[in-house]
């Protein structure tokens, strides 16, 4: 069977909710797909962040190439993807935003693990999991208008 894959933004926690969560749901590796692996918070800084995951045992990578900011073409994108999902696994890709349908997450890298045959589950507020069957839908352009 394919592993799942999970994602998790963690605006608004602390760092040892954030680990305690990653632990109940037995991460193995976060995949930090920040373009800028860095916040308004220090614990979250790229550097500060892969240390304390260490110390519990889990696994760090920032793979720029997944950033929200760093946009290529689909197939870049998806070898990228394909690249983070060697890491040890089960794997989370991790963000800063907390609700996914508002991260880049949800909107573009869902789908592509969606369509590498990859089971999806989101952790979300309160530790709350949504499990994704299908790509979000597509938002609208100004060409859907005109």
């Amino acid at each position: 069977m394919t592993e799942r894959v999970w994602t998790i933004g963690y605006g608004g926690r602390d760092v040892e909710d954030f680990v305690t969560l990653l632990q109940t749901h037995k991460i193995a590796t976060v995949v930090d797909v920040r373009s800028r692996p860095h916040g308004w918070n220090p614990a979250y800084h790229k550097d500060n962040l892969a240390n304390t995951l260490d110390s519990v045992g889990i696994g760090y990578v920032w793979s720029q190439a997944l950033g929200g900011y760093e946009f290529t073409d689909k197939t870049r994108l998806k070898l990228a993807l394909k690249r983070a999902l060697l890491q040890k696994a089960p794997v989370c890709l991790m963000c800063a935003e907390e609700d996914h349908h508002k991260c880049h997450r949800y909107t573009l890298l869902a789908p592509l693990v969606i369509e590498m045959g990859h089971p999806l589950a989101h952790i979300s507020k309160g530790g709350r999991v949504y499990y994704q069957h299908k790509p979000a839908p597509k938002p609208p352009s100004l060409d859907d208008y005109f």
